[in-house]
């Protein structure tokens, strides 16, 4: 009887150390995050928010720490000097410079979303622009047909805040534009805001120090759905 109970009871605690063990593995599991059409790779365990209207997660990996926010361009705020210029450009700028560099009139509109912007950097009175500006702040440097021109162009306050605290990295492919802002106090918060004009929304994904030094925000994908 005793060899008996003692099977038993050995048994008992081998299931109880598998159970426990799954469920463990569950509630630590850790999976590749999508949220809406943004894919992360890598392994976090992510928090979403249930708001329609805001769309916000907060991931963790470790001691790394992600936050994504997803919403309408009118709503969340865009803090890119490169999207703000891009964006003008393409309504009211590439007149005046299309006109500058005598481009047919009847091809205008087919050409403004044909430039390249290489970089932006604080205008300086001395600089030479291939349009005139009175109070513009930044100068665009772009590229079109291999040719390179600098676009004056005026921030706003808020703007040419960012523009000042944050080192601001543009890259683009078709269709989506993303502006890296870095920021270099010991404390401060480092993200990035990807812009679609086709469907004018703006994701903004927030990254700490720790997950700067270890991991590339290059990492982020998008999912076409």
């Amino acid at each position: 009887m005793n060899t008996f109970w003692s099977i038993i009871i050995y048994l008992s605690f081998i299931l109880f150390l598998v159970s426990t063990t799954t469920c463990s593995t569950k509630s630590t599991q850790q999976t590749t995050v999508v949220f809406s059409n943004i894919l992360i790779p890598g392994s976090w365990i992510c928090n979403e928010s249930k708001d329609t209207l805001n769309k916000r997660a907060l991931c963790r990996h470790g001691k790394d720490s992600l936050t994504i926010v997803q919403d309408k361009f009118e709503n969340l705020e865009n803090k890119s000097a490169y999207i703000d210029f891009l964006m003008a450009f393409r309504h009211y700028h590439f007149e005046t410079f299309f006109d500058y560099i005598f481009l047919d009139k009847k091809v205008k509109r087919l050409y403004r979303d044909s430039i390249t912007i290489d970089t932006i950097i604080k205008h300086q009175n001395h600089m030479s622009t291939a349009i005139p500006c009175y109070g513009c702040n930044i100068v665009a440097q772009i590229t079109f047909r291999n040719q390179k021109y600098a676009i004056p162009h005026q921030l706003n306050s808020q703007l040419l805040l960012y523009f000042e605290q944050y080192k601001q990295t543009f890259t683009h492919k078709p269709g989506q534009y993303s502006t890296y802002f870095n920021n270099s106090l010991k404390n401060g918060l480092s993200f990035v805001q990807i812009f679609e004009p086709s469907k004018l929304l703006i994701t903004e994904i927030s990254w700490n120090k720790r997950f700067l030094s270890s991991k590339s925000i290059q990492n982020v994908q998008f999912i076409k759905n």
